[in-house]
């Protein structure tokens, strides 16, 4: 496989993790913000409906901790793939590599 794959690979890992966090990042948001409007309406309402807070919390515990791993293991990614772009492109200017972008003949 030529190296200029496995940069288009990184780079493609890249923000891939970048959109993923995004998502995780904006469902975690939503999740705190139901949270904190559904906890108003508890204290600001005469009649709870049967709710406490810890049911309220209880509800979106798992959501919110797939969010929280999601997000975890899309910075992972994302620091390995910028890693690997960066050691590659020091390589370069470093003179330990012979080009970023290798050219191939076009001679099969």
């Amino acid at each position: 496989m030529p190296l200029s794959t496995y940069y288009c690979l990184a780079i493609s890992c890249f923000v891939l993790s970048l959109a993923l966090g995004m998502l995780f990042s904006i469902m975690e948001s939503a999740i705190l913000t139901l949270n904190r409007v559904r906890l108003l309406q508890l204290f600001g309402d005469t009649h709870h409906n049967g709710f406490s807070e810890q049911h309220i919390f209880r509800e979106t515990k798992e959501v919110y901790l797939v969010s929280r791993l999601g997000l975890s293991a899309t910075l992972v990614l994302c620091g390995f793939s910028l890693a690997w772009l960066l050691i590659q492109f020091f390589r370069v200017f470093a003179g330990t590599s012979t080009a970023m972008w290798p050219v191939t003949s076009g001679v099969g």
